[in-house]
């Protein structure tokens, strides 16, 4: 991994892994964002390939948001990018 690639993967907002519906462990790059759009899927896709490379296996990109920009959810769908939508989000604490 290059050292633009390593900076670019660290700047991942979360990654989260869990259990698919078939019960197989899956993990996510999750790009997080008050306004959901192409931008967030397209670096979902970059640093969810950069983290596939170093873990050496999948993982998948993904986006949250609160709202998302016109054409996000089809651009989304027809990319693979998982996404969601929290309201309210700009008032999550810790």
């Amino acid at each position: 991994m290059t050292g633009d690639e390593a900076i670019r993967a660290e700047a991942i907002d979360f990654i989260l892994e869990g259990a698919a519906s078939d019960g197989a462990a899956v993990m996510y790059a999750v790009e997080v964002s008050y306004n959901a759009g192409i931008d967030d899927s397209n670096r979902a896709i970059d640093k969810a390939a950069l983290l596939s490379k170093v873990l050496g296996r999948e993982v998948r990109p993904a986006v949250v948001g609160e709202v998302s920009a016109a054409q996000f959810e089809a651009d989304a769908t027809k990319r693979n990018v998982a996404y969601a939508y929290i309201s309210n989000g700009r008032d999550i604490t810790r």
